[in-house]
């Protein structure tokens, strides 16, 4: 005989039965250090979603899951769930992002992040969708200066036939080649060995990097040119994102912006404080009128623009909301 339970034992069992859901399990992939802003943006996107009940985040810095690049591919396929990246690797999924790469588009950090955490960050965020990723939020724009080995940088003269390293980017590689220097696209992990090898004379790169992977080691010249704002966002597989419930969504859509704002305080401190301690290490900042450099360098902008879709509408966007 089929034991018939009590309704509200039955409920109690129906309740005790939702309660005991599964969180949502998500990984996360960055390459760069603990000590970083992407680091930072995700220890806060993790705990704001493990708070909630919801959720259980893995960590995973250093490019342990793969490069840029792989990562947010294996995130359009569903293979993994949110990458933390620079705006560089987007290019090649979604070309629109090479604007913001553009030399001398930005003043300094606190206009980037005004423009970036506003509609026009929202508007560019929309340009993944197509691409099965959902944009989570910017999380920081990285001031790109120039390291030399042995030149000293004063004028954008200086910069003839400077073997650079620069990301491998059409905005980068145009950028520097308009500045007179020679542009050598190089990974990131070769940097160092490059240069104190003799490789390269010089690079490209944050304050923030220059102090966590030991560049100062090989670097007698730190000129702040400020020549791009590489911005840094988090990015989620849009399958994954869809599968959550109504509710998961609001709580995924909090952390982020939590976690932008994180992000964004964090490189600032780092900026100033990794500007403070290149002097203890014998590297010399150098502080420079941008404006023949940007004069320079912007003579690469209408090349750029051709190569990318809608460029002169979002082009006007940017330049709106700067104002």
């Amino acid at each position: 005989m089929k034991k018939i339970l009590p309704l509200s034992a039955a409920l109690s069992l129906m309740s005790s039965t939702v309660f005991a859901a599964e969180p949502v399990q998500l990984k996360i992939g960055h390459v760069l250090t603990e000590s970083s802003s992407y680091q930072v943006a995700a220890d806060t996107l993790k705990k704001t979603l493990e708070d909630s009940g919801e959720f259980e985040v893995q960590i995973f810095p250093r490019g342990q899951l793969g490069g840029e690049v792989k990562m947010i591919q294996l995130a359009g396929v569903g293979a993994l769930d949110v990458v933390v990246t620079g705006s560089a690797p987007v290019e090649n999924t979604a070309p629109q992002f090479g604007l913001l790469a553009m030399p001398y588009l930005f003043d300094d950090l606190k206009q980037v992040e005004n423009v970036l955490r506003g509609d026009v960050g929202a508007h560019f965020m929309n340009y993944l969708e197509p691409h099965r990723l959902k944009g989570l939020g910017f999380i920081s724009a990285l001031e790109r200066n120039v390291l030399t080995s042995e030149r000293e940088i004063s004028t954008p003269n200086d910069m003839d036939g400077l073997k650079i390293r620069v990301i491998q980017g059409p905005a980068f590689i145009e950028t520097y080649r308009a500045l007179g220097a020679q542009p050598t696209p190089m990974a990131y992990s070769e940097l160092y060995l490059a240069m104190q090898s003799g490789v390269v004379d010089a690079a490209e790169a944050s304050p923030d990097g220059m102090i966590a992977d030991r560049f100062v080691e090989v670097t007698k010249y730190y000129t702040l040119t400020k020549a791009q704002y590489m911005p840094a966002l988090m990015i989620m597989s849009k399958s994954k994102y869809d599968a959550l419930t109504d509710e998961q969504k609001s709580i995924v859509d909090e952390a982020a912006a939590e976690a932008s704002a994180a992000g964004f305080e964090a490189y600032n401190d780092s900026y100033l404080s990794s500007i403070a301690q290149m002097g203890d290490f014998g590297v010399t900042v150098n502080e420079v009128d941008t404006a023949p450099f940007a004069e320079k360098a912007q003579l690469a902008w209408p090349q750029l623009m051709a190569n990318i879709p809608g460029a002169s509408d979002d082009l006007e966007l940017i330049k709106q909301a700067k104002q």
